[in-house]
C-alpha cells in the first residue's frame, strides 16, 4: 500500500502557538510551545495539514489505513522522568490563522467559541504520555473513536481535507514546557510530518449466473 508524507514548507502548512494573554504574533517562529511559562501562562500549539497537497480529492476516508503524526523536539524546560505530563491532541472547529490572543481565532475579529481553540467533541481527543527531550510520534492503524486515524477520516468527510488540531499539556506548573519545531524550521526534516498510508481497492461486480434448460426438454404443444 502506498504511503505519502506531508511535511510542508511554510507556504503549505499553518502552525503556531498561542500564549494566554499575549498579543505577539508567533506564526513565523521556529518553535511551537506547549506547557506553562513563568507567569504562569499556558501555551498551546495550533497545527494544520492541508491533505489536498498529497491526496486526490476522490480518495475516500475508508481507504486511509494508517496515519503517523511526528512533531520533532526542539527544546524543553524542567522535564524529567518525575515530571511526566500527558499531551492531548484535539481537533479544531473551522479554520484558523495566527491567533494573536486567546480571544480571537484570526487575531483581530473572529472569536473562538472556547478561548484558545474550538474543539469538536465528535472526533474525540488523543492523549499520550510525554516525558520531554524526545519527538512526539503517534501512529493509528485502526479508526477507533477519537484516535488520529479517526480524526483524519473525519477531516476528509467533513472539512474538505483540512486537518487542524490543537496540542496542549494536560497538567503542569510554571517553567515546564516543550518546544516542537514548526513548519518555519530551517531544516525540512525538523518540520511537522504526517505520514498517510492508503489503499485503492477495485470493486469487483459479481457475475450473474444464468440457468440453462436441459437440451432434451420438450416444448409444450400449442393448443389446437
Amino acid at each position: 500500500m502506498p504511503t505519502v508524507t506531508l511535511q510542508p514548507a511554510e507556504t503549505k502548512g499553518i502552525d503556531t502557538f498561542v500564549l494566554d494573554g499575549s498579543t505577539n504574533d508567533r506564526s513565523t517562529g521556529e518553535g511551537m510551545r506547549v506547557g506553562w511559562t513563568s507567569s504562569p501562562k499556558e501555551a498551546r500549539a495550533l497545527v494544520e495539514f492541508d491533505l489536498t497537497t498529497v491526496l486526490a480529492k476522490t480518495l475516500r476516508a475508508r481507504e486511509i489505513s494508517s496515519v503517523t503524526l511526528t512533531l520533532n523536539h526542539k527544546s524543553d524546560q524542567n522535564f524529567s522522568s518525575a515530571h511526566t505530563k500527558d499531551l492531548s491532541i484535539q481537533v479544531l472547529n473551522g479554520s484558523f490563522s495566527e491567533s494573536a490572543t486567546w480571544v480571537y481565532r484570526d487575531g483581530s475579529s473572529e472569536s473562538w467559541t472556547t478561548a484558545g481553540g474550538d474543539v469538536l467533541v465528535a472526533p474525540g481527543t488523543v492523549t499520550t504520555t510525554y516525558t520531554g527531550d524526545s519527538n512526539l510520534v503517534i501512529t493509528s492503524t485502526t479508526p477507533t473513536a477519537g484516535n488520529l486515524l479517526y480524526q483524519v477520516h473525519d477531516a476528509i468527510k467533513n472539512r474538505a481535507f483540512k486537518y487542524r488540531f490543537l496540542v496542549k499539556m494536560e497538567s503542569g506548573s510554571p517553567y515546564r514546557y516543550v518546544n516542537f519545531w514548526s513548519s518555519s524550521a530551517g531544516s525540512e526534516s525538523d518540520r511537522p510530518k504526517l505520514d498517510i498510508t492508503y489503499s485503492r481497492k477495485r470493486i469487483l461486480t459479481p457475475m450473474r449466473s444464468y440457468s440453462t434448460k436441459p437440451s432434451n426438454m420438450r416444448r409444450p404443444r400449442s393448443p389446437k
